[in-house]
């Protein structure tokens, strides 16, 4: 569809530079939105109510392991960590496999499918947490959270983040109560699922956590429901 787009594009050849920019924009979302529906819908074949067993922390795993004798080991931390970033295309097999067992895992299962819910309606409006602007933290302030730390002490959480999307998330929190609640639910599960796991986790694998998709969402919408404050 995307290099359809573009012949379309170069058919026409408008004249105003933004007129071929905001093409290949919307081109990209398309991209994007048709790949997230790939892989969300190669993953029905996965009851969403299977269980895997708790997730115990580890480091190591065997290269060349078979997908079956995967199912039955605990996730890593990679694994975790990628599982909660997403796929990125259909053919991302690596994070493919990490986002379905993410799913049937006992820990962070709950947490994964709500953050789809809200990334499913976070591209409805074409808001991808790829492109969210957003400042840098510190491991430290993730553990002061994780604790129950609120102000000022975890206050950069919710600093530098894009407006136009704060403005945008807001006003859909105000006016539709199915994104409220799914929203609400996404905060709850990576509120739990964060505190219970932050002791397990280094520092380089906090901060990879943090610059995943599901922990961006958790800034933008934690940000507009006053948790940092």
């Amino acid at each position: 569809m995307r290099e359809a787009q573009a012949s379309q594009a170069r058919r026409e050849e408008p004249a105003d530079p933004g007129i071929q920019r905001k093409i290949g924009e919307l081109a990209d979302g398309q991209e994007r939105l048709e790949a997230t529906l790939a892989w969300i819908l190669d993953a029905e074949g996965m009851t969403r109510s299977e269980a895997g067993k708790p997730t115990i922390f580890r480091r190591q795993e065997q290269e060349h392991a078979t997908l079956e004798q995967e199912e039955g080991k605990p996730l890593t931390v990679a694994e975790l960590i990628q599982a909660m970033n997403f796929p990125d295309t259909a053919e991302d097999m690596k994070g493919m496999a990490a986002y379905r067992r993410g799913l049937r895992d006992q820990t962070i299962g709950g947490l994964i499918r709500a953050s789809e819910d809200i990334l499913t309606l976070f591209s409805r409006d074409a808001l991808y947490m790829d492109d969210l602007t957003a400042g840098r933290t510190q491991p430290e302030t993730w553990r002061k959270y994780a604790k129950g730390g609120r102000g000022n002490e975890i206050a950069e959480l919710g600093r530098d983040l894009d407006r136009e999307s704060l403005e945008l998330v807001g006003g859909r929190m105000k006016q539709d109560s199915i994104f409220r609640d799914a929203a609400e639910h996404f905060l709850r599960n990576f509120d739990k699922t964060f505190s219970e796991m932050c002791d397990h986790l280094s520092n380089k694998e906090i901060a990879a956590l943090a610059d995943t998709r599901t922990a961006r969402a958790f800034r933008l919408l934690g940000k507009i429901e006053g948790l940092f404050d």
